[in-house]
């Protein structure tokens, strides 16, 4: 009896499930097929494992990077969990979810912090990764690393909410001194009894909130567990790959952001 893809690919199999993807009998139906039980795709399976070559060819018959299983892992999920670097960053320059939730509500970021995988949290947040999602256990990206003893993961999402909390507050200062100008150059008419015309041109008023960093984060949150959590910005210097790294000669520079005189 023939061996399908799905079943090559959970098995480790490796090169058969390349001999089958390579046969022109190879269909999108089987391409996709999460079996009966709905517990993964040959795209989830292989991201697990990491067969990084399988992948690149299962998107090239058409796999659905995003399909989830029954509890809702997505491809990227099994990244997050397996420590993928390579294979989510694939995924993430073919157009994959970045905050997909499973059952339990957690994100491939609450996943990757959970497990301490740093280069993933990293390639996460510079594609954009909401860093405020809440899962079922009322848990953050961040919190997922407190809670594990992941410190040094902890402080960069920490020190990244800061700063985009930081540029938010800058940010929104100077769109309402840009709508308030706008506004005084108004008939008076407006002023007094705002028409619907005049309401619609209030509207038009709203300025476009920048990227920052490109796309660090989505929304902003400090976990309560570190409320008073400050950032000096004379102790850090950008890298060409969006990393920080300190600029304290004592400190060894890393992918990742240290932070100094943590108060938690």
């Amino acid at each position: 009896m023939a061996i399908s893809l799905l079943e090559a690919i959970r098995n480790g199999d490796e090169r058969q499930a390349k001999s089958i993807l390579q046969q022109r009998t190879c269909t999108l139906d089987s391409v996709n097929n999460q079996g009966p039980q709905n517990d993964g795709t040959p795209l989830f399976w292989a991201c697990c494992q990491g067969f990084i070559e399988i992948v690149q060819l299962l998107i090239l018959h058409g796999a659905d990077i995003n399909k989830r299983t029954s509890w809702g892992m997505s491809p990227l999920h099994a990244c997050a969990d397996n420590n993928q670097i390579e294979i989510a960053k694939l995924l993430l320059r073919c157009g994959a979810e970045v905050d997909p939730l499973t059952v339990n509500g957690d994100t491939p970021c609450h996943l990757a912090s959970y497990r301490g995988h740093d280069a993933i949290v990293q390639a996460l947040v510079e594609k954009d990764a909401c860093l405020e999602i809440h899962n079922n256990k009322n848990h953050t990206p961040s919190d997922e690393a407190y809670c594990n003893g992941h410190y040094q993961l902890y402080r960069y999402l920490s020190a990244v909410l800061q700063l985009v909390h930081n540029y938010g507050k800058k940010n929104e200062s100077k769109k309402q001194k840009k709508n308030n100008s706008k506004l005084q150059r108004l008939p008076s008419v407006c002023k007094t009894e705002p028409s619907l015309e005049c309401t619609n041109s209030l509207s038009s008023f709203k300025s476009s909130e920048n990227d920052f960093s490109n796309n660090f984060v989505k929304m902003i949150h400090v976990p309560s567990s570190c409320s008073d959590f400050s950032v000096d910005d004379s102790d850090f210097s950008f890298t060409n790959d969006l990393s920080m790294t300190s600029t304290d000669s004592t400190r060894s520079s890393t992918s990742l952001m240290f932070v100094k005189n943590i108060p938690c």
